[in-house]
């Protein structure tokens, strides 16, 4: 009997083996077939059917117009007459279908993307080809493939803009494609890009207002309109009516130069347009702003001007869509009810916000609050969304997190509140190496098309391939850095990487190197393979030295071991992961001495005191003179005739009455820090005694420093005015020291008894100079 029922299943498993191959087959021999007067995309699709498959069958397979002598079967591409006939020759945007008819396989789709993304989808459903990385595909070999007799499938990716930011690490379009991501930038024969019109994706209001005039410009809190020419600081005043008159009129004319050089390029133009505040808080203080504000929220104050924007320009253009911003003070969902538009998206950007774990799933304790956000948009929204999310941690130093994992969740979540966009900063750079950074992009990618794929299904796939017979070992990795995260009860980003519970644990690393080293030994002869796994052994040990006061080399380590080990792997995980474009900006010795810990930071020479320094004279033979327009964040850049360029760093002119006030009840502090190493040089602060009452600038020298390329100096205990030192490093010259030297103004009643101006410190300029004859 039980012989029997084996031979049963045999022969059941036998016949379901016959009805998967049967089908339509293809071999060199068959021919890729494209409409008579073929597209830049229809083209471009068939010469990557033509070269993959040869790729799998070990010989080119032939391109012909559909106009030629045909025999035999043939994949048929794009808008061709034989997909006509089959009813495949209407499609909405990246929309694409795969059918097997008789002998044929065909397939058409939109000429936005959707013709070329069903050509990839063919080539990794039937060919089994598989796009993890630019450097890294999966072909495998076969005299012919086979696609089923009943092939019928029909695709449209679940969002319809879908793009992730990989900084120095950014995909190329081609390869962008290849992984269903849109974007900007594409030609027509990647099927153009679902790309943002005049102003670009972010920040956009200082772009409509930097020539405004001064009467109808932004309102500070101190009651002066200031002209926005910055997306630094300043907002817009969305109650004077001439101000939606200019934006509108500068709004049409853009979407017609868009649309004129999309026509002359042949690629789309762009549908969405941001209209959105600029990078930092978007309230304007005029009474009727603010009066606005009071009933419906800063976030009711843009929208409402957001939807009368689109009203404006709908006669003219109602398939365009207005994105604005969810962010830093219009994060939360306005009152009184007030909506968006059918046309206008709030895109959700909650990085400002403490509350938001990107790494952790949705449904993490640490994300709680994140999440009520999100459901009281959806509600406000109803569909009308967008999100700006974050897919590393923002530190300095990275070491092993990694959101793998956790992105079905938020994929679906996002699914499920209608979004149409999200836009992703998942930035890797030489100091900033994500682990598992591939793994991420290719696994988002594929899930941002459809969130329903199997992520299991996909992860494996992925390592199998990527990390060749290390799969093992690296999968047990990935996990073990996804349970440590989860140790921490709150949002990581607001505990410094030295204090997270797994990072300090021994038996995280004692794990961890134990799984690494395991997978070295099994791609030891596997170049590329083992290049990746010292690239996540290179984040594991920098983590590992960054942390040594913590865990107290609890394993023993020989430290000398572990920096040369670092000091082996790092060029060759360089070369790898970044191109030589991207490398010209760092030395691979910087880059070894900050990963393996071996740069001294010494800390700065306090003055003998911080005092107001009238004789001082920054042009100085080899003076380093920093401007405002030199601060890439903090405070709000205001207009101001006493400063040297006429423009100066406001510590709170774009914060209300007394919340303002109140930032300068408390001892005006400083001090220097390195943001790579976390690592404080010097603190200080001003006493109220040596405060100048003439509320006019006075040079201050704050210390004697070397430079490090995080160095940072921040002034204010909000460190509102914070300036990026680093940038002025000179590697070749180490260990030169500077006196540094900031030029403050200190105004109002928190500083200057009797004043009737708002209490402020404002930041005009900083000095270098560098000590003669240093060695030391």
């Amino acid at each position: 009997m039980e012989k029997v029922m084996r031979n049963k299943i045999l022969a059941l498993l036998l016949l379901a083996s016959a009805i998967n191959l049967s089908g339509a087959s293809f071999d060199p021999s068959n021919l890729i077939v494209i409409p008579e007067k073929a597209s830049p995309q229809e083209n471009y699709s068939a010469g990557q059917m033509a070269d993959y498959l040869g790729k799998v069958c070990g010989k080119k397979f032939n391109i012909v117009s559909e106009s030629g002598d045909i025999s035999g079967g043939a994949i048929y591409i794009g808008a061709t007459r034989r997909a006509a006939q089959a009813g495949m020759d209407k499609f909405n945007t990246e929309e694409y279908k795969i059918k097997v008819i008789g002998k044929d396989a065909v397939i058409a789709g939109s000429v936005e993307r959707g013709i070329l993304f069903g050509t990839y989808e063919f080539l990794e459903r039937f060919a089994g080809i598989r796009f993890f990385s630019p450097e890294c595909e999966r072909i495998p070999q076969a005299k012919s493939i086979t696609v089923p007799d009943d092939t019928d499938i029909f695709h449209k990716p679940t969002f319809r803009y879908r793009y992730i930011y990989g900084g120095s690490r950014q995909l190329k379009d081609a390869d962008a494609r290849k992984l269903r991501i849109t974007g900007w930038g594409s030609g027509p024969e990647l099927g153009s890009s679902e790309r943002f019109g005049y102003g670009d994706h972010c920040h956009t209001f200082c772009k409509y207002a930097a020539d405004f005039p001064e009467n109808i410009s932004w309102m500070a809190s101190n009651g002066k309109r200031i002209v926005n020419n910055s997306n630094l600081f300043g907002s817009i005043c969305f109650s004077h009516p001439e101000v939606l008159k200019r934006f509108a009129g500068k709004l049409k004319k853009e979407i017609a130069n868009d649309r004129a050089k999309a026509k002359a390029a042949g690629i789309s133009a762009p549908r969405f347009y941001h209209i959105s505040q600029n990078d930092c808080d978007a309230a304007c203080f005029c009474p009727e702003c603010q009066a606005f504000a009071a009933k419906h929220g800063v976030s009711g104050l843009v929208i409402d001007f957001v939807n009368r924007l689109f009203w404006e320009i709908k006669p003219e253009y109602p398939d365009v869509y207005l994105v604005t911003f969810a962010y830093f003070d219009s994060l939360q969902v306005p009152t009184g009810g007030i909506e968006p538009d059918d046309h206008v998206l709030i895109q959700i950007a909650s990085y400002t916000k403490s509350f938001h774990d990107h790494l952790r799933g949705i449904n993490d304790p640490a994300n709680r609050e994140y999440l009520k956000l999100l459901n009281d948009w959806e509600k406000c929204a109803k569909g009308r969304l967008a999100i700006w999310d974050y897919w590393r941690y923002y530190s300095s130093f990275l070491p092993p997190a990694t959101n793998a994992l956790n992105l079905q969740e938020f994929v679906r979540k996002y699914r499920d509140m209608g979004l149409h966009l999200l836009f992703i900063e998942f930035e890797n750079d030489p100091k900033s190496l994500v682990s598992f950074c591939d793994l991420s992009t290719f696994l988002g990618a594929r899930l941002l098309d459809d969130p329903d794929r199997d992520a299991e299904k996909l992860i494996r796939d992925f390592m199998k391939t990527y990390y060749g017979a290390a799969d093992g070992a690296m999968r047990k990795y990935l996990t073990l850095i996804h349970e440590g995260m989860k140790r921490d009860p709150k949002p990581m980003e607001q505990t410094p990487f030295w204090e997270r519970k797994y990072l300090k644990d021994p038996e995280f690393y004692r794990q961890g190197f134990a799984l690494l080293n395991d997978a070295r030994k099994a791609v030891a002869a596997d170049k590329k393979s083992l290049i990746r796994v010292n690239a996540e052994m290179m984040i594991l040990t920098a983590s590992y030295l960054k942390t040594w006061n913590m865990h107290r080399n609890s394993l023993k380590l020989d430290k000398a071991a572990l920096q040369k080990d670092i000091e082996t792997v790092l060029p060759e995980v360089m070369k790898h992961y970044f191109s030589p474009e991207k490398l010209k900006k760092h030395k691979i010795s910087d880059l070894i001495a900050y990963y393996a810990e071996k740069i001294e930071i010494v800390s700065a020479q306090k003055p003998d005191a911080w005092i107001p320094l009238d004789n001082f004279d920054p042009a100085q033979k080899g003076a380093i003179i920093c401007e405002t327009k030199d601060i890439k964040g903090g405070g709000t850049h205001i207009i101001d005739a006493a400063a040297p360029c006429g423009k100066t760093i406001s510590t709170s002119a774009n914060i209300a009455g007394t919340k303002a006030e109140d930032m300068h009840k408390k001892a005006f502090r400083f001090g220097l820090y390195e943001k790579h190493f976390q690592k404080y040089l010097l603190f200080g602060s001003i006493n109220a005694a040596d405060i100048p009452q003439d509320e006019k600038y006075h040079w201050y020298c704050i210390g004697t420093s070397r430079l490090y390329s995080g160095l940072v100096l921040w002034m204010h205990q909000s460190w509102r005015l914070s300036w990026d030192l680093g940038k002025n490093f000179n590697s070749a010259i180490p260990e030169q020291r500077y006196k540094i030297y900031v030029y403050l103004k200190f105004q109002g009643p928190g500083y200057v008894k009797g004043s009737g101006k708002p209490s402020d410190v404002c930041l005009a300029r900083a000095v270098l100079v560098p000590l003669k004859d240093e060695n030391k």
